[in-house]
């Protein structure tokens, strides 16, 4: 079994003592690793979107010491605008990225300031898919990206839902 480091990353509000624990998005060993980090996060979106219904749901990307990406199971806290949770990956592994979905009741096109300002702190690219509109935004260096020729983060989403 893989020993595994914890990172915590509220995505909406820091958790108050004696608070309901954050739900654990941790990796699955079973998962097969993704050459391409969009590609990966595509296909955690997909997951997202398959988990939260019409809840947001996130997680992680990381890199495996193998050199591939993975991504840890989306969960979600059955809120439609946010959700918090806490991330496990194996140990010599790096974070790359945060990603969450916005469903049809989320606002669509921006990150909100709980979004900004947690990629900000941990230094991390963040994906969010916009899942009425079928777009997937990345926050990269401290900056929003929405054209798909300065970076390959600006997607024609295809997934459904299992609701």
């Amino acid at each position: 079994m893989t020993r595994c480091g914890t990172l915590v990353a509220a995505m909406v509000s820091a958790v108050a003592l004696g608070a309901t624990p954050l739900p654990l998005s941790a990796y699955d060993p079973a998962q097969a690793g993704i050459s391409d980090l969009q590609d990966c996060a595509r296909a955690a979106l997909a997951a997202a979107v398959q988990v939260g219904g019409d809840d947001e749901a996130g997680g992680a990307l990381f890199q495996s010491a193998d050199g591939l990406c993975h991504y840890t199971i989306p969960v979600t806290q059955h809120i439609p605008t946010g959700v918090d949770y806490r991330v496990a990956v194996p140990r010599n592994s790096k974070m790359l990225a945060l990603y969450h979905d916005h469903p049809g009741t989320a606002a669509p096109h921006f990150f909100s300031a709980p979004d900004l300002n947690l990629a900000n702190r941990m230094h991390l690219p963040m994906y969010v898919l916009v899942v009425r509109e079928g777009v997937v935004m990345t926050y990269l260096d401290n900056r929003p990206v929405r054209d798909p020729l300065t970076f390959r983060g600006h997607y024609e989403f295809s997934g459904t839902r299992s609701r």
